[in-house]
């Protein structure tokens, strides 16, 4: 039967196209500028995160002129670091921004008349003054509609997943054995997964209440063993803020300042915050263009996965902590440069982090928002408000509870907590909180809250095979890969930084599927050239931190990733890590949701190693020769050699659509339908570069990646047209006619492929009445005879029951010979008249194309940029080569 959401969902699409998306300008309004400055005649050490008064801090106050959203920037003299705070009127931190350098970022909600305070704070260097910026955005916070919930949706195939996914919902990592996570806004969202067919069945019933109880576990944990008394190398017991992030990379820099120094990618985020990381190494500061190989670690691509940047912050302490002391950390750090960037996307991760309130300050522990929860202290849970509606036992009951659990197991806490929910509190760990994406939107301004804003995903922003499956063209989706190749800052980051350094490995990090995923992403792109290292790479890996190691793809298709970009243009041996644990959720307790994870406090992990040894081995792989490519040599001292490639990165191979209209996902059967654009396959051009200095020794070592991409120094097998083995065109005659809504009639046409080569099927059932409605179903009959449903790409196994209007079709691939039934469904068509086009084919032949090798142009220049020399460099990975310049480049002055 039809099921009623399509006709509603097709109803909404139609205007949806008609009208395109809602602009989100038409609702934002911005007020001028204000402007101040600060003065500081002294520097303070202390951090500026906390209410302070006296030496090197200077306050201003505002007021918002109504309800809406603040943004405050602040820029310092040049060569000083100063930080910024803001605070409302009872003292409570609503945001910091404690970066390296003059400038910083702070943003919060504000309401109709609040007082708040600016806090600026001078660090270090000269200037005395800075100048202070207060944006504010005329605009009501979102109101999230209904309860947030994970449940888990069974699929068959992966067009299952491609139909779940581009149906707008929350289509997460965690998937395995035939079922997906998949996080849905309200009830609204489940019912229609519901009504498209899928077995869906809930695995938390409400996120928020779900949210609260594991900071309430955090509470406990860190009631146990103190605030600073885990196991990892900081001892932290609580997720991070965004602030501490950066506090914690400016005291490593403070403590460790022979082998670590602050770095910053080339781009800022959306919002304008700084993709602000540290670089580890023996002797550090001198040249960045030393010859040694570099290690890149980021975390955080999608704003949610909180654990991701927690364990890139705990490895470069661990880094920083045991040199001199740990033999192997130190040998790493002698010979690689170790970059550590905890945060892609801090636009994102301060939205997730902070709404509608920090988790921290809910249950305590600081944070960025005004707090209404215990704190370490035992301070009042209902934090003297009346309006809660708890009793003063209530509240003890609440805080005794937060810290100590339910003693009794008699579910008094849980009882209590649920009341505590209910008194009209928006609970932390609504939908917002789950925000995947960056803060791009409709409006190109980073004064407009990010809840406002569509995003990108920037791990489907890449320029690898961006357009390709796992990315949607849907600005609503989760998985919206945005308007063109790295359209977006934060990506743009990550690429021009990539193109400048020798990177042999990158791990990116992301949460919660307990994976160790290899290139490539998309499984048409058949196994990576160096798969037998990389699956040695990742399975061990995968043992250390009893993670599950596959291809990409196994997991499903995606394109445009971080590491499927550095794989394949720079050789670059890349990984996603899957922080678990396995069958885990988004903001999980700290200790479940990482600390264990860091330590392998879990029987799947190997002898306890965790997530910290599955790091260090991928270090330890950027620092092999064998998994790379090394030049030595002799130069003249002071001149820079550079290496440079110029190619084309390739876009997804066939065409695909550009811009969809949002919500047609769950409707498209062909990739025209509902498309606002369909795009061609297209190039971008690209390049690697990269400089060594040469020592004064005129002696050099250069650690490199090879000079030709994989992909291209592999021979490819192309394969040819497919054949057609089976035809056939049916028309309706007008003799099928329905006499009423109720009373549809079938028209079953039998079938049969007899050829045992083929392996595709598709049947497209089309008309040109727009107020028909048909449906289309397909059934193979068994050895025992039976004729069951076949073939996917509608409603369920078999069939495709699209509303009214819309054309019918049904795919198969595999072992597609046999005998078949299929029925033509008349719904609503006095006419009868439609035409059922069946075709079969089998692969075409087979040809080798074969790979060609790629070189470097190597140049020897002066400081200023004089080439004095150039050739050719072919070198492939494991090679070491001899390069001995003569001539004007020669080790002896002429």
């Amino acid at each position: 039967m039809r099921k009623p959401i399509l006709a509603a969902l097709a109803a909404s699409t139609l205007a949806l196209v008609i009208t395109g998306p809602a602009s989100a300008a038409d609702t934002v309004r911005f007020l001028p500028t204000v402007k101040r400055t600060v003065k500081a005649k002294k520097t303070t050490s202390r951090w500026c995160d906390s209410p302070l008064a006296g030496r090197g801090v200077s306050r201003k106050t505002w007021r918002a002129p109504m309800t809406g959203f603040m943004t405050t920037r602040l820029r310092g003299p040049r060569r000083a670091n100063w930080d910024l705070a803001v605070f409302d009127a009872a003292g409570n931190r609503r945001a910091a921004s404690l970066g390296f350098g003059r400038r910083e970022l702070v943003q919060t909600w504000v309401t109709s008349g609040e007082r708040m305070t600016l806090q600026a704070c001078r660090r270090d260097g000269k200037g005395r003054r800075g100048a202070m910026r207060i944006s504010f955005a005329d605009v009501q916070p979102p109101t999230p509609k209904g309860t947030p919930q994970l449940v888990s949706v069974g699929f068959d195939s992966r067009d299952d997943l491609d139909r779940i996914e581009a149906s707008g919902v929350d289509l997460t990592h965690n998937i395995r054995d035939g079922r997906a996570d998949v996080i849905v806004a309200n009830a609204q969202e489940r019912n229609m997964l519901v009504g498209q067919g899928f077995d869906v069945q809930t695995e938390i019933a409400n996120l928020g209440n779900h949210f609260m109880r594991a900071r309430m576990k955090e509470m406990r944990y860190t009631t146990r063993v103190g605030i600073d008394g885990s196991p990892l190398p900081s001892g932290r017991t609580t997720y991070r803020v965004y602030s501490d992030y950066q506090k914690d990379l400016e005291t490593l820099v403070q403590e460790h300042p022979d082998i670590v120094k602050p770095m910053a990618l080339p781009q800022n985020s959306f919002q304008g915050r700084p993709l602000s990381g540290v670089e580890i190494a023996k002797d550090v500061n001198g040249s960045d263009e030393d010859g040694r190989p570099v290690f890149l670690l980021v975390g955080e691509h999608h704003a949610r996965e909180w654990p991701s940047s927690e364990a890139a912050m705990e490895f470069a302490i661990m880094l920083a902590q045991g040199y001199g002391s740990d033999k192997r950390i130190t040998r790493l750090l002698e010979r690689a440069r170790v970059v550590v960037v905890p945060n892609i996307n801090p636009d994102g991760f301060v939205s997730s982090r902070g709404w509608p309130a920090d988790p921290a300050d809910i249950l305590g522990g600081g944070g960025d928002q005004p707090g209404f929860g215990v704190d370490p202290d035992g301070n009042d849970p209902c934090n003297g408000s009346p309006d809660l509606g708890l009793s003063a036992e209530q509240c003890d009951m609440l805080r005794t509870c937060a810290v100590n659990g339910d003693d009794n197991d008699d579910g008094v806490c849980d009882v209590v907590l649920d009341l505590y929910l209910a008194e009209g509190i928006a609970p932390p760990g609504g939908i917002f909180s789950y925000r995947r994406k960056n803060c791009d939107g409709l409006i190109p301004s980073g004064l407009v809250p990010c809840e406002l804003q569509h995003g990108v995903d920037p791990n489907r922003n890449y320029g690898e095979k961006w357009g390709g499956p796992g990315s949607d063209e849907d600005r609503t989706s989760q998985a919206y890969r945005g308007g063109e190749p790295w359209s977006e800052p934060e990506t743009t980051a990550v690429h021009e930084y990539s193109q400048q350094r020798q990177i042999t490995a990158l791990i990116t990090l992301h949460n919660v599927a307990a994976l160790v995923l290899r290139p490539p992403g998309l499984h048409d792109d058949g196994q990576a050239p160096d798969e037998a290292r990389l699956k040695e790479i990742g399975d061990a890996m995968g043992r250390a931190a009893g993670y599950t190691s596959q291809y990409g793809f196994q997991l499903y298709d995606t394109a445009g990733t971080t590491e499927d970009w550095n794989y394949a243009a720079a050789g670059t041996y890349g990984f996603t890590i899957e922080i678990g644990p396995e069958g885990g959720d988004f903001h999980m307790p700290y200790k479940t949701g990482f600390i264990d994870q860091w330590t392998g406090d879990y029987e799947p992990a190997e002898d306890g190693k965790g997530l910290r040894e599955a790091l260090l081995i991928a270090a330890e792989a950027a620092a092999n020769p064998a998994d790379h490519s090394v030049i030595k040599g002799t130069a003249l001292p002071g001149s820079v050699l550079r290496v440079r490639k110029e190619f084309e990165t390739p876009t997804y191979h066939q065409p695909f659509c550009k811009e969809r209209a949002p919500g047609f996902g769950v409707l498209v059967a062909t990739s025209e339908q509902g498309c606002l654009e369909m795009q061609d396959p297209f190039t971008v051009p690209d390049f690697l570069q990269s400089t060594l200095v040469v020592p004064q020794s005129g002696k050099f070592t250069w650690h490199m990646n090879p000079s030709t991409r994989p992909f291209v120094g592999k021979d490819k097998e192309i394969q040819g047209d497919p054949v057609e083995s089976f035809h056939q065109v049916v028309e309706g005659d007008g003799s099928g006619a329905p006499s009423g809504p109720a009373t549809p009639t079938e028209r079953v046409i039998p079938f049969e492929i007899t050829d045992p080569d083929t392996s595709q099927m598709t049947l497209d059932l089309e008309f040109d009445v727009p107020a028909e409605d048909y449906d289309l179903q397909l059934c193979r009959y068994n050895a025992a005879g039976s004729c069951e449903p076949f073939g996917s790409g509608g409603t369920s196994e078999g069939s495709s029951g699209n509303p009214s209007g819309f054309a019918e079709h049904l795919d198969a691939a595999g072992d597609v010979a046999g005998r078949y039934e299929a029925k033509v469904i008349n719904y609503a068509s006095a006419t009868d008249s439609w035409t059922l086009t069946i075709n079969a084919t089998k692969p075409g032949s087979v040809t080798i194309e074969p790979g060609h090798r790629e070189a470097w142009t190597l140049t020897c220049e002066t400081a200023d940029g004089n080439v004095l020399a150039q050739r050719e460099l072919f070198i492939d990975r494991g090679q070491q080569k001899s390069v001995d310049f003569s001539g004007a480049c020669s080790k002896k002055k002429k």
